[in-house]
């Protein structure tokens, strides 16, 4: 999901800048619009919109844990811990448990545990989920 953009004049421009601009006037040079909200699409400039520059909106995703090279359990988005993921691994791999079965214990798809089960993702993890 990107950053809402449309056209003025003919021009492409990003939807969080547009209202950034009109709510408090123009941007300062060097300086970026980030978002409390972390939703690239909003442009409330009030409530999530605000000033910072490029140093700082590096620090606010790592700080979010945004970052892409984050792995597993680190990534904003995981939906199980590390240890939750070689559990998975581990009763599956045992045949104790059905992928259905491993969604619903550790709170997310069978698509995801199946992805996982066929080393499509959690690559990070060893083969060994001792």
């Amino acid at each position: 999901m990107g950053h809402g953009q449309f056209k003025v004049g003919g021009k492409m421009v990003y939807a969080h800048r547009f209202a950034w601009e009109l709510e408090h006037g123009p941007i300062p040079p060097g300086m970026s619009i980030l978002h409390r909200c972390d939703n690239p699409p909003c442009a409330n400039a009030q409530r999530c919109l605000f000033l910072g520059t490029r140093a700082d909106n590096i620090r606010d995703m790592y700080a979010k844990g945004r970052d892409r090279k984050a792995r597993g359990g680190q990534h904003h988005r995981a939906s199980m811990t590390d240890d939750q993921a070689r559990l998975v691994l581990r009763l599956y791999r045992s045949g104790a448990a059905t992928q259905a079965e491993l969604a619903l214990l550790v709170g997310t798809t069978q698509t995801t545990i199946s992805a996982m089960c066929r080393g499509k993702t959690w690559t990070h993890l060893s083969d060994s989920t001792d």
